[in-house]
């Protein structure tokens, strides 16, 4: 097995690596956001309101059907003024905004039109597209938002990691790059749908030995219509102006935290790894006008552009919900439209907290006791649509 699994890994290298493809060349802006993750997680905080950080809170129950059971590991994958799409790893849930579901999309198999084991689901809203991208078979499959399945597409180096850049262009991450040559490790490749062929890759900067079972993924994430990565072994976040330029736009500063050396012992003992304290791993990135929001294994935390201020909190406490007494943001948010974070909360959470305090004392919380009041603990979760201060 582990023959076959060096096997894997040296195709892999030479297929990706192999490619006469030009590298993305990264230039300074002069203008970077400054975010302490250092102090603000040597010094973490017992709580972080919602109030702190956020306007208000709206709540959608998502409408549970026979067709429509949604399991436990679900994520938001998109929300519009008109849809929502929910994701279990086992299919796509369609919904309109007022949570009623519509249709599922894809379905796992292996026939046509079928994926085997999909990590995510990618909405491309302009076009009304859902990409399954089943890096298994090497397949890009698309549907439209009825659910019909439209084509199915093979792109050089499809990979779990997938982003939409723009209408038919993708952003693929490598999972396996610390196995190649130090010279050649490249962590995101830039693959149009349109011309079949992969643009530019994005080099990996860290020289030294990296953790062979290290899950070192990068960070992309979208914000204003615009594309940011943050490599794993980089502390600068980049905007991919085009295929071929990143221009820097905010740099953390990880203090005394290092970068991981060995491989995670937890993952073999079940026991917590020493290391984990003195090393820091970004694995989640939200960006607003007015904050950063970041998942890290040393917490969560939260950069204040205006007030050029940063703020942590231990990774397994929720931000707590002052304004409706909800369960909270549990999880760390992975996706925001402009100046709103979502995040699906399962319903038994809120029956849980109903009792909980709170400052909101208008029409709204008579309109959020009235959701908590219809809810059962098996139904589908609620999403939570956080509007955060300008």
């Amino acid at each position: 097995m582990k023959n076959l699994l060096s096997i894997l890994f040296l195709l892999i290298s030479v297929f990706m690596y192999g490619q006469k493809v030009p590298m993305m060349k990264k230039e300074v802006s002069g203008k970077e956001y400054k975010i302490n993750l250092y102090e603000a997680c040597k010094n973490k905080l017992s709580e972080i309101p919602i109030s702190q950080f956020a306007e208000d809170v709206e709540f959608i129950p998502l409408e549970t059907t026979d067709d429509c059971l949604i399991g436990d590991a679900c994520i938001v994958s998109s929300i519009t003024q008109k849809d929502i799409f929910i994701f279990d790893y086992e299919r796509c849930y369609h919904f309109d905004r007022d949570g009623k579901f519509l249709n599922t999309i894809g379905a796992k198999g292996n026939g046509p039109g079928e994926y085997t084991k999909p990590m995510k689901c990618i909405v491309d809203t302009l076009n009304q597209w859902v990409y399954f991208p089943d890096h298994w078979t090497g397949r890009l499959l698309k549907y439209d938002y009825s659910g019909n399945f439209l084509e199915e597409s093979h792109p050089k180096g499809l990979s779990s990691l997938t982003w939409l850049y723009n209408p038919m262009e993708f952003l693929f991450g490598d999972s396996f790059y610390q196995y190649a040559e130090k010279k050649e490790r490249f962590s995101i490749f830039f693959y149009s749908l349109k011309e079949k062929k992969l643009f530019s890759k994005m080099k990996c900067e860290y020289e030294k030995d990296i953790p062979k079972l290290m899950i070192c993924d990068p960070t992309v994430y979208n914000y204003r219509g615009n594309t940011f990565i943050k490599d794993f072994w980089c502390d600068t976040i980049y905007q991919l102006t085009n295929p071929y330029k990143l221009v820097s736009h905010a740099i953390i500063n990880r203090g005394h935290l290092g970068y991981r050396t060995q491989d995670d012992k937890s993952l073999i003992t079940g026991k917590k790894d020493s290391e984990e304290q003195i090393t820091l791993a970004v694995h989640t990135i939200v960006e607003t006008d007015r904050f950063f929001f970041i998942g890290s294994n040393q917490g969560k935390v939260i950069y204040d552009k205006q007030l050029n201020k940063t703020v942590a909190l231990d990774y397994d406490i929720p931000f707590m919900d002052d304004l409706y007494g909800s369960p909270g943001l549990i999880y760390y948010p992975s996706i925001s439209n402009k100046n709103e974070i979502y995040q699906a909360i399962h319903a038994h959470k809120f029956l849980e907290g109903r009792k909980s305090k709170h400052s909101i004392s208008d029409s709204r919380y008579n309109v959020y006791l009235k959701i908590i009041d219809n809810l059962t603990e098996d139904d589908n979760p609620v999403i939570m649509i956080v509007k955060v201060k300008k």
